[in-house]
């Protein structure tokens, strides 16, 4: 569930020899509806220094599970209704978390996974817009959530800092255009009615390049009353609704739609490479997984049959070994 309350950030422009100054701003960084991120979870790595033009290697993660996460309208998901000030819900299969993002800041308004519902009386800020190198904020929140028998109050503050920007270089590639987040939380878990307090510090730091809407790379070091955990993550492909992996995929169309018989996939290759393809409903669930082993280099058609689905809007995710190339928002109509 940490996961789910560590988020997203972004910004950057460069010249050729020298770094320029990025601007975080909710026009380039905040997740849209039709996102899906494949993230490697990885072990915790050091994170560097701070400072202007910085050269951050992270080459040494080394991924120990994979989580795709989709983003979603969350008034769609099934408890949307629980978060009404949220306007998008992030989705890895099992959790949701939920958040307002508007041109001014980035809200965590909770989160909902593991039967476990933690729902924020005072929205955590992830980032106020614009943000320079050299901003900081703190800012104070609380939530309350119920695990076993127990009632806790949570609370604490977060403080934000853009630190670094420069170029990183993690197991998927080398970016340029990158600004380091680092986040320092300070909360505590208070038990409602009983004698039961946990302190932790959450110390954290992200890159973040703009139109990927979601980190290139974090590493956490979580110290709680009852221990030390740590870890990081990687993106393993930038590919957002607005992006598309070229080095895999020249062309692509998805056609009729709406559509609600069959579904026509036509795509360029650019290496002959089994691609993958997923259909996800509007609540972020998978409901079809096609694997085309037989392609060529150059034009495919794939046709789907879709009659079984229900009407609604879904999602179809292509994967070039294991790569993801591409999102396309669809409708099915019967």
């Amino acid at each position: 569930m940490k996961k789910l309350l560590q988020t997203l950030f972004s910004l950057t422009i460069i010249s050729t020899s020298v770094v320029a100054q990025p601007t975080l701003t909710g026009a380039l960084n905040n997740p849209i509806v039709g996102d899906v991120f494949v993230v490697r979870n990885t072990n915790s790595v050091a994170p560097g220094s701070a400072g202007a033009s910085q050269t951050w290697n992270l080459s040494s993660m080394a991924m120990t599970s994979t989580t795709t996460w989709s983003v979603l309208n969350s008034a769609s998901t099934p408890s949307g209704s629980s978060f009404p000030s949220a306007n998008v819900s992030v989705y890895d299969g099992t959790n949701y978390g939920y958040y307002q993002t508007s041109a001014s800041q980035w809200l965590n308004y909770g989160a909902v996974g593991g039967g476990v519902v933690f729902s924020y009386t005072n929205a955590e800020v992830t980032l106020n817009y614009p943000c320079n190198y050299g901003n900081s904020v703190v800012d104070a929140w609380g939530c309350n959530f119920t695990t076993g028998s127990f009632n806790f109050a949570r609370y604490g503050t977060s403080t934000i800092t853009a630190d670094g920007y420069g170029t990183v270089t993690t197991p998927a590639g080398t970016y340029a255009n990158v600004m380091r987040i680092h986040l320092v939380q300070v909360y505590k878990d208070s038990a409602i009615g009983f004698p039961i307090m946990i302190n932790y510090t959450n110390d954290q730091y992200g890159w973040v390049k703009p139109g990927t809407h979601y980190f290139l790379a974090t590493t956490f070091t979580l110290t709680s009353s009852s221990g030390v955990s740590s870890g990081g993550s990687y993106l393993n492909s930038i590919v957002s609704s607005v992006e598309e992996n070229e080095n895999l995929l020249s062309s692509f169309n998805l056609f009729p739609n709406p559509a609600s018989e069959n579904l026509n996939v036509t795509c360029n290759l650019e290496a002959n490479k089994p691609c993958e393809l997923f259909i996800y409903n509007g609540t972020g669930q998978m409901v079809k997984h096609i694997t085309e082993s037989e392609t060529v280099v150059g034009e495919n058609k794939f046709k789907l049959e879709i009659s079984d689905l229900s009407s609604g809007i879904y999602y179809l995710q292509m994967n070039v070994e294991g790569v993801l190339v591409k999102n396309q928002r669809f409708v099915i109509t019967n």
